[in-house]
């Protein structure tokens, strides 16, 4: 699998089973109240709770009504248990209508979607989109992109500026870069 950012850590929980920190210590049934309150957040909440258990019926039943709520993580979230089934239509819809709403982490994810898809070109724009929009994750994607094309000066300069906004991958693999080019002087920087 491509070495992509939005993936998790060996011992980090996967993203889509993240639950806010508001909502870390709520049980379900106060989760599922707040929910029925209108809480689009706490939907994404009860989603990743679900997700957790491996409940994923409820979890999209609650990603759902997130995205009828208008919440974008809901969205973003929603369009990768489709990308997952291979409705690909789908999850770009949803990612085009998270876009639509000023999300900078749904350009970033349809590069992401995109680059799975094998449209190197495609994921190339949108990956840009976000990076020149200062989305991190997406500066070190596009980086990636860059290098597995053998544009190192490319690569490099995306992850110069990753490193610049704070992203440690990026300042890792800036520095990797400096190494392999025999220039550990500016490794250490």
């Amino acid at each position: 699998p491509p070495p992509w950012s939005i993936m998790s850590a060996p011992n980090e929980i996967p993203a889509d089973e993240r639950v806010a920190e508001e909502f870390a210590s709520l049980s379900l049934d106060e989760l599922a109240a707040l929910c029925d309150s209108g809480n689009s957040d706490a939907m994404v909440a009860l989603a990743a709770r679900y997700k957790q258990q491996g409940m994923t019926a409820e979890q999209e039943h609650w990603l759902n009504r997130g995205v009828a709520n208008g919440n974008v993580e809901a969205m973003r979230r929603l369009a990768w248990v489709h990308f997952d089934k291979e409705d690909h239509s789908v999850a770009e819809s949803l990612l085009v209508r998270a876009v639509s709403q000023g999300d900078t982490q749904a350009v970033s994810a349809l590069g992401l979607m995109f680059a799975e898809r094998g449209d190197r070109e495609a994921a190339r724009s949108w990956l840009l989109k976000a990076a020149e929009a200062g989305h991190t994750d997406a500066m070190n994607n596009l980086a990636i992109e860059y290098y597995q094309l053998n544009d190192i000066d490319q690569a490099l300069e995306w992850w110069l500026k990753g490193a610049a906004a704070g992203h440690d991958g990026c300042m890792a693999r800036a520095g990797l870069m400096y190494e392999r080019r025999n220039e550990g002087a500016n490794a250490k920087k």
